[in-house]
């Protein structure tokens, strides 16, 4: 319980950071201080990890990802798709649970599967909470050459395109 409380607050102060920049009103990058998004120049393209937050028991939502994600031209060159699962299972009683891997199928790629020491299938209401900020905590570990990290979650289906243009011009 103790674990998934401070998963939650990490999760929080993110959030807190992410929605404060996304509704301020300054516009200007000096005024924004140390949370100024510059834009990407023209000449290079800015390169994001994309953490798809999955469940090891719905691999078909993966598939649908991945063959929404082949209509991008992004995606070789300046978006990295990994989809996010906890390493463990929950088990009331346990800290960590049985492993998760032996749940997945065996003909899913693994190339784009990004573990992360958290659990799935919590009973609460913050079933993804802990998995979410194990992700932000491993993020530059999962793929150091990010300079942008995002999130969703595997029912959401992201415009590689847009989302690249809009880091374009700086947000």
């Amino acid at each position: 319980h103790e674990e998934a409380v401070e998963a939650a607050a990490l999760f929080l102060e993110i959030v807190s950071v992410v929605h404060s920049l996304w509704l301020s009103t300054e516009t200007k990058a000096d005024k924004m201080g140390d949370h100024a998004l510059s834009p990407v120049p023209a000449n290079q393209s800015p390169y994001v990890l994309l953490g798809v937050m999955s469940n090891p028991s719905k691999p078909a939502l993966r598939t649908q990802w991945r063959s929404w994600a082949q209509h991008f031209d992004t995606l070789q060159d300046a978006v990295s798709v990994r989809f996010v699962l906890g390493k463990y299972i929950y088990e009331k009683g346990s800290s960590t649970g049985k492993s998760t891997a032996a749940s997945l199928s065996t003909a899913e790629p693994e190339s784009d599967l990004a573990w992360v020491d958290a659990r799935e299938q919590l009973p609460h209401v913050g079933v993804v909470t802990e998995k979410s900020a194990a992700f932000w905590q491993s993020a530059t570990r999962i793929d150091g050459r990010a300079s942008w990290f995002c999130k969703c979650d595997d029912d959401t289906l992201v415009n590689l395109d847009r989302l690249l243009e809009a880091l374009r011009r700086g947000g």
